[in-house]
């Protein structure tokens, strides 16, 4: 029987350390250092982090996200909610795609369509599925409304 070795290795693509578990020749992403601004943890998921609103911020009917992603499609959706449910906004986030998995940094617009019946929600960030349309890799951040 022949030996099976495996080979845990660190890659630093694009400044964001990753471990890969090797076996074969076939490699795995187990761990990616969650990012930090300024020393504080971010709202983050293995493809992209948001860095603002940070949790609980006020936002107004027009609103800027920012944040990093390092996921090949250019595109993230939003959604942005009353805490009822109800949807008051929604939309895509334009992104530039990451090569390799490096963290790319993007900023966007949001503008709310509808007004809130309550004085906060969650803003929804997430990847939609390209094998059968799912949300992947969502991100819920509390806001509030001015």
């Amino acid at each position: 029987m022949k030996k099976l070795i495996s080979l845990i290795f660190l890659a630093i693509l694009g400044s964001v350390p990753m471990i890969f578990i090797c076996y074969k020749e076939n490699c795995s992403l187990i761990s990616s250092r969650i990012p930090k601004l300024n020393g504080e943890l971010l709202k983050s998921s293995e493809m992209f982090s948001i860095h603002s609103p940070k949790p609980n911020n006020l936002v107004e009917t027009s609103f800027i996200v920012k944040g990093t992603s390092r996921s090949r499609a250019s595109v993230l959706n939003f959604n942005v909610k009353d805490n009822l449910g109800n949807m008051i906004a929604g939309g895509y986030l334009y992104v530039q795609a990451s090569i390799f998995g490096e963290a790319r940094s993007f900023s966007s617009e949001i503008s709310i369509e509808k007004k809130a019946k309550t004085g906060s929600g969650i803003l929804e960030i997430f990847e939609k599925s390209s094998v059968d349309g799912s949300n992947d890799e969502k991100i819920s951040v509390p806001i509030r409304f001015n």
